[in-house]
């Protein structure tokens, strides 16, 4: 059976093929997808500029990613996709 797709904690974003990222990889990947370079992510996240470069790393290993703008284009790609829908009670 197919894993679910990931879910950003912070922002809702479904990443449909992002299956093995962690919560944080996730996190990171999602301001990717919202412009944000690694500084304002470190800030964002009250993580070292290194840590996020380590998590970048992490998540172009686990995609298969060749570069950065590889990650970049797939953030963006992928990060357009709405939460699903809450049906009302």
């Amino acid at each position: 059976m197919p894993q679910p797709a990931l879910t950003c904690p912070y922002c809702g974003r479904v990443y449909p093929h992002a299956t093995a990222l962690t919560p944080r990889e996730t996190s990171v990947l999602a301001r990717v997808a919202e412009g944000h370079n690694i500084t304002s992510i470190a800030s964002l996240l009250g993580i070292s500029r290194k840590t996020v470069e380590t998590h970048l790393q992490h998540i172009r290993a686990k995609l298969g990613l060749a570069d950065t703008y590889a990650l970049v284009a797939y953030a963006v790609k992928t990060a357009g996709q709405p939460p699903p829908e809450k049906e009302a009670p």
